[in-house]
């Protein structure tokens, strides 16, 4: 029995740390001895750099954890019934290789002894059992603020003033290297005090970014977000038009602009869900004019 911290059907994320337990056991009426347990690792996302092999032989030569008697007693001479197990740990890679599809990483177990019991056939006793583990994709959601944007201009004064309107453009801008995603929603929340101007600009054929004013709520659903985008593809990339107007009370601070942005999906490979959280934007984290947010 072999499982992936702690599920048969684990679905896994680029640098995730994986633990695996392997479950052995003496099913037979007879003392097994001179026991091998082989932990095969194969797939392109495994960061072989840090495998903790649970003190286990690693040959790198074929990606291969090893433990006999001199590691495991109980391998030495398995009695009926007896069990035991088996963990180690490695991390996948940080990120995805650009343009990837339907990632999986795969452990296969193999516990082995070539003394066969007397009137027992074969050459050699053997059991396997092996986890298939998927990797989710890992999108990109970032969020940028502009006073002077090179497409729409400036409006009002920078450093804000307690009474007169600052017109900012916020850019979104989403990437997907690895598997599709259904359901795509970009969103976030426009604080109190920050007003939205219906001012709006997305890629060709992309949908447009819409303003729901009973929740305050900026949002951007795209559906489907194939594999490549922005790596193999154009990444997706809107625009859109907010203004404040500071009340004497927020003098001397930086605005809230822009609040509890996210992207949220569903990866069509591994059927999670994903969320991305982007940071909130202030009126200090302009791209063009950084620190010059705090209201006069």
């Amino acid at each position: 029995n072999v499982l992936v911290n702690d599920s048969k059907n684990y679905s896994s994320f680029p640098d995730d740390a994986l633990e695996y337990l392997i479950k052995y056991q003496n099913n037979s009426n007879y003392n097994l001895i001179g026991l091998e347990l082989t932990a095969s690792l194969n797939g392109t996302m495994f960061d072989f750099s840090t495998l903790n092999s649970g003190g286990g032989y690693f040959d790198s030569s074929n990606n291969t954890i090893i433990w006999n008697a001199g590691s495991v007693p109980d391998f030495g001479n398995l009695p009926p019934n007896k069990t035991g197990q088996l963990k180690f740990k490695i991390k996948l890679k940080p990120a995805i290789v650009s343009g990837s599809r339907n990632l999986f990483v795969d452990m296969a177990a193999r516990l082995s002894t070539p003394n066969v019991p007397p009137n027992v056939g074969g050459e050699e006793i053997f059991a396997v059992a092996g986890v298939t583990t998927k990797i989710s994709t890992q999108p990109g959601f970032a969020g940028s603020a502009y006073y002077n944007d090179p497409n729409f201009g400036s409006s009002g004064p920078l450093p804000p003033e307690v009474g007169r309107e600052t017109v900012f453009t916020v850019h979104w801008q989403i990437t997907n290297p690895g598997n599709d995603m259904s359901g795509v929603k970009a969103s976030a929340v426009l604080p109190t005090g920050v007003t939205w101007k219906n001012v709006v600009s997305v890629g060709t054929g992309q949908p447009e970014i819409i303003f729901n004013k009973n929740m305050s709520e900026v949002a951007w659903d795209l559906g489907v977000l194939t594999r490549g985008i922005g790596v193999t593809a154009p990444k997706y990339e809107g625009s859109f038009q907010i203004s404040v107007k500071p009340s004497s009370d927020q003098k001397n601070a930086p605005i809230v602009l822009l609040k509890n942005g996210k992207l949220l999906g569903t990866d069509t490979f591994t059927k999670q869900t994903i969320i991305i959280n982007a940071r909130d934007i202030t009126t200090n984290d302009l791209v063009d004019r950084p620190g010059e947010g705090t209201v006069k």
